[in-house]
C-alpha cells in the first residue's frame, strides 16, 4: 500500500456547486462520502478512511484533528491515526447513516436513539458543541 501522504496526494478534488468533483485519485481509495468540507474514501482492503479537504477548507481539517484528539477512546466516534494539513486518517465506520435508513426503511429502535443522545452527552461533558448533527452524520452500525 501506498503511504498515507501519497494517497492524499493522488487526489485532485475539483470544487463545483452543489459538491466537489473528483478530478482523479488512486485505485485504492473507494468514494464513500462528500460533505460540504470534504470528501472521505475507504482504502481498500484496510479498515481506514481517509478524509481530504479541498485548500479552501484546509482550516477545519486542522479544527477536527483537534477534536478527534479530544474524543480519544470514545467509542461513540472513530479513532484518528494520522493527520496534516488536508486530510484525516480515521477508522473506517461500517453501517448506514440515520439518512440511509429512513430512505432504506430500515427501522430505528428506541435504543438508537438512546445511543445517540448518550453520543451527544459524551461529546457535551467534554466541553465540545456538536454542531455539524444531522441523519447523514450519524451511522447505524
Amino acid at each position: 500500500m501506498q503511504s498515507v501522504i501519497e494517497l492524499v496526494d493522488s487526489v485532485e478534488i475539483i470544487s463545483a456547486k452543489p459538491q466537489f468533483i473528483i478530478a482523479k485519485k488512486d485505485p485504492s481509495l473507494e468514494i464513500i462520502g462528500i460533505g460540504r468540507s470534504a470528501v472521505v474514501f475507504k482504502i481498500k482492503s484496510t479498515s481506514m478512511a481517509l478524509k481530504i479537504f479541498p485548500p479552501v477548507f484546509e482550516h477545519i481539517a486542522l479544527e477536527e484533528a483537534k477534536i478527534y484528539a479530544l474524543l480519544e477512546g470514545n467509542n461513540f466516534f472513530p479513532s484518528l491515526y494520522e493527520a496534516g494539513n488536508n486530510y484525516l486518517l480515521i477508522d473506517y465506520i461500517s453501517g448506514y447513516t440515520l439518512y440511509d435508513c429512513l430512505l432504506k426503511g430500515i427501522p430505528l429502535t428506541e435504543l438508537n436513539i438512546k445511543k445517540v443522545d448518550e453520543a451527544l452527552h459524551s461529546v457535551k461533558r467534554l466541553g465540545l458543541n456538536p454542531s455539524d448533527i444531522h441523519l447523514r452524520n450519524i451511522m447505524l452500525t
